[in-house]
């Protein structure tokens, strides 16, 4: 089966460099975030530029996640959400998809675990504070050292920008390579294409199926594409809103409906598993770096 990931959008930025497969290095500050970006995409106000921000400033002085969506995965009923730190954290991350075309690009992906000090003794106030997840092996007074539980989090930062087109624009003279994508999409989700090709099928009168942005589809299956490809056993789709009204959580809320589930503003739902990984999502709000007029009208 073929995949599609178009080249680099903004590939101006770094004249006559070739983008590397496998190859990552440390970024230094924002700057290296913003050139990844086109231009117009980097302003205070919109949601590259205070996402970038949100998770920078949580690298230097918030253990990797910020305060908000700390708290936000904190208070979940899923124990192992509970105490994560990232191992790796990737702007601007592409998940190849099937079919030509576009691949995913998420806005930040995350692999997560949950803390681990290899060299944690039993006198450290580190293993006292953290006695429900460090365990400390009594022959040496170390922490013991065992298999640990990955978790593949796909960030979708959000301001006023839409989450691009409904399924049923998508959807317009779709070719067979769209049909698909649209299949192994929904094969992933766990939901039947056919409630998007056949308009004779209906769900909840509320949630009608050509009304649910294609964003939110491919990008929580590429949640779940890193989680397979990562061995993890847990995906989350987390949604980091930094617009005070919230705008396009009605999207968001519609998008959950449709795989079964209840959305509430900075609370993760657990949707199930989808091949043996556990599905989270998550809509977290923030407040920006950069106040502006236009998102406190």
């Amino acid at each position: 089966m073929g995949s599609g990931c178009n080249e680099d959008q903004n590939p101006e930025q770094i004249p006559g460099a070739g983008a590397a497969r496998y190859i990552r290095v440390p970024a230094r500050g924002v700057e290296d975030i913003q050139a990844l970006l086109p231009a117009e995409h980097w302003r205070p106000g919109y949601s590259a530029y205070e996402l970038a921000h949100s998770w920078w400033d949580a690298d230097q002085f918030h253990n990797g996640f910020p305060p908000n969506v700390r708290a936000v995965l904190n208070t979940s009923g899923e124990p192992l959400l509970q105490h994560l730190r990232p191992l790796m954290i990737f702007p601007e991350f592409k998940t190849e998809l099937p079919a030509k075309g576009n691949c995913s690009q998420t806005d930040l992906w995350i692999l997560a675990t949950p803390p681990f000090i290899p060299f944690t003794h039993s006198d450290d106030d580190f293993a006292e504070d953290n006695a429900d997840w460090t365990k400390i092996d009594p022959s040496i007074g170390f922490a013991q050292v065992g298999p640990r539980e990955l978790v593949s989090i796909a960030v979708e930062g959000k301001v006023l920008e839409s989450f691009g087109p409904v399924m049923a624009d998508w959807l317009k003279n779709a070719s067979s390579g769209k049909l698909l994508r649209l299949r192994f999409l929904c094969h992933r989700l766990g939901i039947d294409a056919d409630i998007f090709l056949n308009p004779a099928v209906q769900l909840d009168p509320k949630t009608f199926p050509g009304s649910i942005r294609y964003q939110l589809i491919h990008r929580t299956a590429a949640a779940l594409i890193e989680a397979e490809r990562f061995c993890a056993k847990h995906a989350v789709m987390l949604v980091h809103s930094f617009d005070p009204s919230d705008s396009g959580f009605s999207d968001y809320e519609a998008f959950v409906a449709l795989l079964r589930g209840t959305a509430a503003i900075n609370q993760v739902v657990t949707i199930g598993e989808r091949s043996g990984i556990r599905l989270h999502l998550a809509w977290v709000r923030d407040k920006p770096k950069s106040v502006q007029p236009s998102l406190l009208s």
